[in-house]
């Protein structure tokens, strides 16, 4: 059974469900957006290949995105400029 999930879940899904998962929670705080998350998370992507560090970064991009959406709707008031 464990090797079925090592198949499965591959580094870019990790990176994936890890990016959207940070950007969601940051994308929730009034007044942090996307392109800070970008911007902060920039310098940690060296270390990566750049399939990986695109895929963290798109996710963090989206993940903000939505965390933005889902304060506006649950505080009544816009968490990023999208909003």
């Amino acid at each position: 059974m464990i090797e079925a999930y090592i198949h499965v879940f591959t580094t870019g899904l990790f990176w994936v469900v890890l990016g959207t998962a940070v950007g969601i929670f940051i994308g929730s705080i009034p007044g942090l957006s996307g392109a800070m998350i970008i911007s902060l998370a920039l310098p940690m992507t060296y270390f990566m290949t750049g399939q990986d560090a695109l895929l963290l970064l798109v996710s963090m991009y989206i993940g903000a995105t939505t965390g933005g959406l889902l304060s506006a709707m649950l505080m009544k008031m816009p968490g990023t400029e999208a909003a």
